[in-house]
């Protein structure tokens, strides 16, 4: 499997860096040359890109590239070749034919009730915009938004997600008082209600994240990132019962963070309650 990472080599004779992609595969190296570049300045100490306009240019040319490679079998490609297809490539992908190859690996890997969710998600998008032939080209965050936004009238909004709003409302009504001022989410329609958790926290501000800026909720998916040692990514969230979803949870609330001062984060929350 290929890996990307936005990346620049060495200074030109401008004194601006060039920003790459860098591609790995199969203990192969390459670099995708891009359009950006930087300065020094925009760079750490260790020739990191620090540049937030040039990483979100990078993160969603990266989940351009891995979209390309999931519509072909390129496991036995050798890193040339793989550079070759994906700067050739110039169509635009349809998200239809590849959300359908997606539902059928999470059925054929044993995660049939899963992929229901999912399917009935990309169905519901097409009518919505009215052809089942979706390209990722037509999937802008303006686009997503008025969708999620639409969910609120269907049957299934109406009887699951004020479930979800009424869960957060469970779990933080009670902290409200001490500093629950905004929450970040991503654009799942799960929280098509959080006007209903605005409300009902007293005018907690929910923010939605732009599509593919996970750098906007950084502490959401570097928990997920915890999480992910103990429920491997793919796993059927319907076989994993209640206890054991408490007992991660009291790992990793329990656990020492390095960014608390190796003190816990349950610890430092109940502080504010001194």
């Amino acid at each position: 499997m290929a890996n990307f990472k936005a990346c620049v080599r060495r200074p030109r004779s401008d004194g601006f860096w060039q920003v790459y992609i860098r591609v790995t595969h199969h203990r192969g190296l390459g670099y995708i040359k891009t359009d950006k570049v930087v300065t020094k300045k925009e760079l750490t100490n260790t020739s990191e890109i620090k540049d937030a306009f040039v990483l979100s240019y990078c993160a969603d040319l990266i989940i351009r590239y891995n979209n390309l490679l999931n519509t072909v079998d390129a496991e036995e490609w050798t890193v040339n070749q793989i550079i070759e297809f994906l700067t050739t490539e110039s169509q635009d992908i349809c998200f239809s034919d590849y959300a359908r190859i997606h539902i059928n690996r999470m059925i054929n890997s044993g995660h049939e009730r899963t992929s229901k969710n999912y399917k009935y998600a990309v169905e519901n998008l097409e009518r919505y915009i009215g052809s089942n032939k979706l390209m990722f080209g037509q999937l802008t965050s303006a686009v997503l938004k008025k969708w999620i936004e639409s969910l609120r009238n269907t049957n299934r909004a109406k009887e699951v997600y004020p479930i979800n709003a009424k869960e957060v409302i469970r779990l933080l009504y009670a902290y409200k008082a001490v500093g629950v001022l905004t929450i970040t989410t991503d654009n799942g329609s799960e929280f098509s209600q959080h006007r209903l958790i605005s409300k009902a926290l007293k005018g907690v501000t929910v923010y939605f994240a732009d599509p593919y800026a996970s750098w906007q909720k950084e502490l959401v998916e570097y928990t997920n990132k915890l999480i992910r040692q103990y429920i491997p990514k793919g796993s059927d969230f319907d076989e994993i019962s209640p206890p054991q979803l408490i007992a991660i949870q009291k790992k990793l609330n329990n656990r020492p963070r390095k960014k608390l001062g190796y003190s816990t984060p349950k610890i430092e929350f109940f502080k504010h309650f001194n």
